[in-house]
């Protein structure tokens, strides 16, 4: 997902709470998707920073179908080095949004449904952590041994004509990293 598609379901999620300010179940949703926009986005943006080409990513998450939560810490930690809640700046943040996600499963697969009040509080804290990416930028990462501030997830990913990593080791590092989670 590209940058303005994630701020664009922040800010409607946003305009929506708006309109129904004791919370809606929609507002909610979109600021959860947007979230998970952004979750890929950081992968994307570490593996770049690791050499291969955005696109490359993209299509090796696509490949290996990562979609639960254990898939994505487990390609998290490939990237990163460590689960989210270890990475400087990302744990608290982390820890908050993913603490709505028990609402977000009972909402997507039918169940019982949340307070006004707790989905309003949900989608205004999501929306605004993925809006104001202010506690991301001074993640510490270390890739290969050096240390880097992780910076914007949305700034532009600079393609590279030459990349320095294949899509063939990308693939195959994903799947060694997910053969051990269901």
């Amino acid at each position: 997902m590209q940058p303005n598609e994630i701020r664009n379901l922040a800010q409607s999620s946003q305009w929506i709470d708006s309109l129904r300010p004791r919370g809606s179940s929609e507002a909610f949703i979109l600021a959860w998707i947007s979230w998970e926009g952004l979750k890929n986005r950081l992968l994307t943006y570490c593996f770049a920073k690791q050499g291969y080409l955005a696109k490359d990513t993209v299509k090796a998450l696509r490949v290996c179908n990562v979609h639960s939560k254990a898939q994505y810490l487990a390609i998290f930690e490939l990237a990163f080095g460590k689960h989210p809640l270890q990475v400087s700046n990302l744990g608290p943040v982390w820890r908050e949004i993913e603490s709505f996600r028990p609402m977000r499963n009972r909402i997507i697969h039918g169940g019982t449904g949340a307070k006004p009040e707790d989905l309003l509080r949900a989608s205004r804290t999501i929306s605004t952590h993925v809006l104001n990416t202010g506690w991301l930028e001074g993640a510490k990462i270390q890739i290969n041994g050096f240390n880097f501030v992780l910076g914007s997830p949305y700034k532009r990913i600079i393609a590279n004509r030459n990349p320095l990593r294949s899509y063939e080791e990308l693939l195959t590092t994903f799947r060694s990293g997910l053969e051990h989670v269901n």
